[in-house]
C-alpha cells in the first residue's frame, strides 16, 4: 500500500490518498456482498431498521476517518513505524472502555500505556533528539491508532448486539468508499490509468486485507472480547517489520529497535498477563477442590485482575 501511494514511482501515475481509500473500500464492499446476501437468508433476526442501519453507517464514518488519517501517515513514514505505532490502540482500548462504560481498568493497563509511550518516543526518535525529531507522518499514524481503538470497541458492541457481522462490515466499507470517492472527486483528480497501474495493490488491500479480513474480524468479535481481539490484531506489527525489512530494505537504529521491543513487550504484558493469572487461579482452585470442577467465579477473576 505504501508503494501504491508513492507518486510517479518507476514512472507510474500518482494516485491520491482519497482515490486509493475510496477504490479500496468499494472493492471491499463488492467482495463481501455475496456473503451479505447469504447472511440475510440464514439469520433469524428481523430486517435491519433505520436506527440500526444508521448506527452501522456511523461506524462506517469512523472507519473512514481512521483509514484516511492512517493513509496520510503511512505515505510518508516507514512500514515498520506505521505497524508499531498503529498498534498503540491495544492499550488504549481498555482506557477508552473505562471512560465510556466505567469498567475497571487494571493497574497493568496504566503501566502498559506508559511503557508504550516510552517505546513510541524511542521508535520515532523523540528520545534522545526531542520532539523536533518527531515526523508529522508518525503523528498522523498515532492519531489513527486512537480512531482505530474506538472502531474496535464499536465493532464489538454492534456485532454482539445485532448478530449481523458481515452486513456490518459491508455497510462500513460502502460508507467509507463513498465518502472517500466523493472527497477524491472534489479534492483530487482521479485518473483511471493510475488506478489500473496499481490494480494488484488495490485488489490485495481491498479484497484480502479489506473485505475478507474485516468481515472475519466482525464475525469473531461476536464472541471474542475487544481486549482479546486487540492483542491478536497487534501481531500486525511483527509482519509489518518483517515486510519493511525484506521488501523495502528498511532498517532501524538501535534505540528504535529498543522502542519497538518495548511496545511489543508491554502489549503482551497488558493482555497475556491477566490470562495467565486467571489460568493459574483456576488451576489452584481445582487443585484445592478437585471434586467440584468449578472454575473461579467472575467476582474472583475480577478481584485477581484488579489486584495486579
Amino acid at each position: 500500500m505504501k508503494l501504491a501511494l508513492t507518486a510517479e514511482l518507476d514512472g507510474r501515475p500518482a494516485v491520491g490518498i482519497l482515490t486509493f481509500v475510496g477504490t479500496r473500500f468499494l472493492l471491499a464492499a463488492l467482495s463481501v456482498l455475496p456473503f451479505v446476501l447469504l447472511e440475510s437468508r440464514r439469520t433469524t433476526r428481523p430486517p435491519l431498521g433505520l436506527r440500526t442501519t444508521g448506527a452501522f453507517m456511523l461506524l462506517g464514518g469512523l472507519l473512514f476517518s481512521y483509514a484516511l488519517v492512517n493513509q496520510i501517515g503511512v505515505k510518508d513514514t516507514t512500514v515498520t513505524n506505521s505497524g508499531f505505532l498503529t498498534s498503540l490502540y491495544v492499550p488504549l482500548i481498555p482506557v477508552f472502555v473505562f471512560v465510556l462504560f466505567r469498567q475497571t481498568v487494571r493497574p497493568m493497563i496504566w503501566i502498559g500505556v506508559g511503557g508504550c509511550f516510552l517505546g513510541s518516543c524511542l521508535l520515532t526518535g523523540v528520545i534522545p533528539a526531542g520532539f523536533d525529531r518527531l515526523h508529522p507522518a508518525d503523528v498522523w499514524v498515532m492519531a489513527s491508532a486512537v480512531l482505530f481503538a474506538f472502531h474496535v470497541i464499536g465493532m464489538g458492541v454492534f456485532s454482539a448486539r445485532w448478530e449481523r457481522p458481515v452486513t456490518l462490515a459491508f455497510i462500513q466499507f460502502l460508507v467509507t468508499g463513498l465518502l472517500a470517492s466523493a472527497g477524491a472527486l472534489i479534492l483530487e483528480s482521479p485518473d483511471l490509468r493510475g488506478i489500473l497501474f496499481i490494480w494488484k495493490e488495490l485488489a490485495y488491500a481491498g479484497i484480502l486485507a479489506g473485505g475478507l479480513a474485516y468481515a472475519l474480524q466482525a464475525s469473531a468479535q461476536q464472541v471474542v472480547p475487544a481486549p482479546a481481539t486487540a492483542i491478536l490484531l497487534s501481531m500486525e506489527m511483527v509482519f509489518a517489520a518483517a515486510a519493511g525489512a525484506v521488501v523495502l530494505g528498511e532498517r532501524l537504529e538501535t534505540l528504535q529497535w529498543f522502542g519497538a521491543v518495548l511496545i511489543f513487550g508491554f502489549l503482551l504484558a497488558v493482555e497475556v498477563g491477566p490470562l495467565l493469572r486467571r489460568h493459574r487461579t483456576r488451576a489452584a482452585h481445582l487443585a484445592s477442590d478437585p471434586a467440584s470442577g468449578r472454575p473461579p467465579s467472575c467476582g474472583d477473576e475480577t478481584a485477581v485482575g484488579s489486584g495486579e
